[in-house]
């Protein structure tokens, strides 16, 4: 005769020597009952990649093309927030797909520091991060919520041999497109390299005015925006795109205000607080143009009929007798 122990409730949360595979195990449960050895990961991961973290931190503090790095990480996290309740019914189960993604993005991050390259060491911080997520958690936290995780990779700046050229591009585009506007503005303006000369007087595009800064922030913000109005692949993909003509055309309007008030009022703009409020300014008018193109895709592809409809009664709610009815019925 075998003795058998009592059915566990499924809704206690799991045991020390609970299999995280068990379906009955949800997220919430697996948090509360191994906070301790999720801490210890962390404190792990963190101690493990400081090198990297701390140099990401010092690139988004003194470099302007990438001080949007420290929104990223809060908007993920204000999303996972928003999502906890769902996440945390989620089932729980470790994925050994995950602890291969995690050994694999270890060896990345000492190869690249090995070589001292920057860019490796950022993905295999961000292959360890999900490879984390997906062999203590498992895959179903990520695919019920991925959008918090892939918004992080706006926070990597992307590798220098792609960075420099589209930053030359981006100068050399601005400086042509700025010159013609102003001399379309009556302004004596001649384009010469990244320098464009308005009479006597020189305004140079420098890297800053590149338009890098304002394309990734941008792009950034034409994700968020899609998750934000379920816009769906297509559309945003659509909104994405956008932000490339919406960064030439704001940086464009943005010399074009330095040149015009050199050449008019001979005042600079190019320095002080007066060109920060003045980047801030064009900046926000590049938001108007982003919602107002989501709202455009959003009408362009509205499908007919998918308005809000009238409210009609189910078919099988009650009917109201009328009095004559009730007349007849008592009759």
């Amino acid at each position: 005769m075998s003795t058998r122990g009592a059915p566990r409730d499924k809704g206690a949360p799991p045991g020390p020597g609970t299999s995280c595979g068990d379906r009955s195990v949800t997220v919430a449960d697996y948090l509360r009952s191994h906070a301790a050895l999720v801490a210890a990961t962390s404190v792990g991961f963190i101690c493990l990649f400081w090198p990297v973290l701390t140099w990401l931190v010092g690139q988004w503090s003194v470099d302007p093309e990438f001080s949007h790095g420290f929104l990223i990480p809060v908007i993920a996290g204000v999303v996972l927030w928003a999502n906890r309740q769902r996440l945390g019914r989620v089932p729980a189960g470790r994925s050994l797909l995950g602890l291969a993604l995690v050994v694999a993005s270890v060896g990345v991050y000492f190869a690249g520091a090995y070589g001292s390259l920057n860019f490796p060491q950022r993905a295999g911080l961000y292959g360890a991060f999900i490879g984390s997520v997906g062999f203590v958690l498992g895959w179903g936290v990520i695919r019920a919520a991925p959008f918090p995780f892939l918004y992080l990779l706006f926070c990597l700046p992307p590798p220098a041999v792609l960075l420099r050229p589209l930053r030359l591009e981006l100068k050399s585009m601005a400086t042509r497109t700025s010159a013609e506007t102003l001399l379309a503005l009556d302004v004596p303006a001649m384009p010469r390299a990244n320098v464009i000369d308005i009479g006597s007087r020189s305004l140079e595009v420098a890297d800053a005015c590149s338009g890098i800064r304002s394309l990734v922030a941008i792009t950034a913000l034409a994700v968020l925006i899609a998750y934000l109005l379920d816009t769906g692949v297509l559309q945003g993909a659509l909104l994405m795109l956008t932000a490339v003509p919406i960064t030439i055309a704001i940086n464009t309007l943005r010399i074009v205000i330095v040149g015009t008030t050199l050449w008019w009022f001979d005042y600079d703009l190019t320095e002080g607080v007066v060109h920060e409020a003045l980047g801030l300014g064009v900046f926000l008018v590049s938001l108007a143009l982003l919602w107002g193109a989501a709202r455009f895709y959003a009408w362009l592809f509205r499908r007919p009929g998918s308005g809000r409809a009238e409210r009609r009664e189910p078919d099988h709610a009650p009917r109201q007798t009328t009095g004559a009815e009730a007349g007849e019925a008592r009759a």
